[in-house]
């Protein structure tokens, strides 16, 4: 007969065995883990986007995110530069857009001509190397179908006299070397107390200065210039012309005098 504390020590090895079964498989799953599977991983790519693991930078300098481009060619068609870096050998460059995928060859810098619609526009960039690494760039553009819209620019300044005073009311009148309907394209204001003025939405860079003032000598200037936003200054000269019609006036007392003088003398007075 088998005495108990045999029984209960055949009943414990059972469940030992079991024990030390599992506890090997667990540390063969955490060394398969750490050992194996990274370097199974190494070889796909990541599809994010960024570079998957090789030295290699894809680097757009057109367009820009959210450029705005004016063509007026149909079928229309964008511009996309770039330069790519790397440890390998260039191997592709791939342009995708909603039009379809272009290749732009395998050499840097690269610039490429790739198809688009009116409207917003999403351009997908992949540079590819021959080590089997990519990078992938994104922009999103708007595209307009048509000539680039004349610049419309805004000038402020002041309206000062010779001694640096301040010239109010007077009439600020900016004229455009484009015309419609034959005519001018202007923008005018009124100067404010301190002089000051503020023109808005002048169309071209171009533009021929008229201010005027009573008591003022008429002003014109052409001025061109070069920024979307301008501040200029103008000097105006006091009017030293007599007021219209008091030459004559005077001309006519002068005469009158005149004969006032002879009569006296004629008089003897």
């Amino acid at each position: 007969m088998i005495p108990a504390e045999q029984q209960a020590r055949d009943r414990e090895y059972p469940s030992k065995k079991i024990m030390v079964s599992l506890a090997k498989t667990l540390v063969a799953v955490l060394l398969f883990s750490i050992l194996v599977l990274p370097s199974i991983s190494s070889g796909f790519s990541t599809g994010t986007g960024q570079p998957d693991g090789g030295n290699i930078t894809l680097n757009i300098t057109l367009p820009r995110e959210g450029d705005t481009f004016y063509l007026d060619v149909v079928p229309a068609q964008a511009p996309v530069t770039g330069f790519v870096n790397g440890s390998g050998n260039l191997e592709a460059i791939l342009i995708r857009t909603g039009e379809g995928e272009t290749d732009c060859g395998n050499q840097t810098p690269f610039t490429c001509e790739v198809p688009v619609l009116s409207g917003t526009n999403t351009i997908t960039i992949t540079a590819f190397d021959d080590q089997g690494h990519s990078v992938t760039e994104i922009r999103n553009l708007t595209i307009r179908i048509g000539l680039l819209p004349p610049a419309e620019i805004t000038i402020s300044g002041k309206v000062l006299d010779p001694g640096g005073n301040p010239v109010s009311d007077a009439t600020v009148l900016a004229e455009s070397v484009m015309t419609y309907y034959g005519k001018p394209l202007t923008v005018s204001t009124i100067t404010a107390p301190d002089g000051s003025y503020v023109l808005r939405n002048a169309v071209l860079y171009t533009q021929t200065f008229t201010i005027t003032k009573p008591g003022y000598a008429p002003f014109h200037q052409k001025v061109v210039f070069e920024n979307l936003s301008n501040e200029h200054d103008f000097i105006l000269q006091p009017d030293n012309n007599p007021l219209p019609g008091f030459g004559f006036i005077i001309a006519l007392l002068a005469v009158a005098g005149i004969f006032v003088t002879t009569a006296r003398k004629r008089s003897g007075r």
